[in-house]
């Protein structure tokens, strides 16, 4: 249950050490983004710490996760045609897709009964789950998928700056965000970035093997905590929050209390 939930994967030589531990360092940048922000939530911290410099982190952390997941579905799919049909990989990616768009109304919906509105309408598992299914269909484009890949960056920049009529588009990547949002990134530009993921991971995987042989690291103390985080992201993302939440919470009661 827990692998068709998506939340165990299979490991050992299967895995590339290399993309879980840059996997895992995007992680730890995500859970420091979001200790800040709940600390200035529950007024820990000033509304703008390090200046506000700290904000623009997380299209930084974004891009890193679109890409990887970019990368690591171009290689599941280049594994898997070895065994499967075409029509039985896009079964695959399509299932996988809408699982990771599951996990993402869980949290919608968990966010919403918490904070009484809906802060979370499109996050990054929705993203990601709707990118995996879109990108999944340029997968054997090769290198040609760079060109709807770029087009789509460049035309979810020029959306942004569109006053849209209907907010119902924002999803998409038109105009402004909707209001009280937490955790928002719409399908433009983003579905853009995930297509150019996909064709770096054909470059980097070519044949869903190591195009450069890199030495063997995963055993080294400081990089099996981040193999670890970046082998396990998706149960680590649904669970640091309640934890980081819970800790925030509990020293808030206290420091009301005292």
């Amino acid at each position: 249950m827990a692998r068709w939930l998506l939340l165990w994967h299979e490991g050992g030589s299967a895995r590339f050490w290399e993309l879980d531990a840059a996997r895992g360092v995007a992680i730890l940048l995500m859970v420091a983004f979001h200790l800040v922000y709940d600390l200035v939530m529950f007024g820990f911290l000033p509304p703008e710490p390090f200046d506000g410099k700290w904000r623009p982190a997380s299209s930084v952390i974004v891009v890193q996760f679109v890409t990887y997941s970019g990368i690591a579905l171009a290689l599941v799919h280049q594994r898997g045609r070895r065994r499967h049909s075409a029509a039985e990989m896009r079964s695959r990616h399509l299932s996988r897709g809408l699982k990771l768009i599951g996990w993402g109304l869980v949290i919608t919906v968990a966010t919403w009964l918490y904070f009484r509105q809906p802060v979370v309408v499109f996050g990054i598992l929705q993203l990601i789950g709707t990118a995996t299914i879109v990108a999944s269909l340029f997968l054997d484009w090769g290198k040609r998928a760079l060109v709807p890949g770029l087009l789509l960056v460049v035309a979810g920049v020029y959306l942004t700056t569109i006053t849209p009529a209907n907010p119902a588009l924002a999803w998409l990547g038109v105009g402004e965000p909707p209001p009280y949002q937490v955790d928002f990134f719409p399908f433009l530009p983003w579905i853009g970035v995930m297509i150019l993921g996909t064709v770096a991971g054909r470059w980097l995987y070519p044949g869903g093997e190591p195009r450069f042989r890199l030495p063997d690291w995963s055993g080294r103390p400081l990089l099996r905590p981040l193999i670890w985080l970046g082998a396990h992201s998706l149960p680590v993302y649904l669970g640091h929050q309640p934890i980081l939440l819970a800790f925030i919470v509990t020293a808030y009661v206290l420091g009301a209390g005292g």
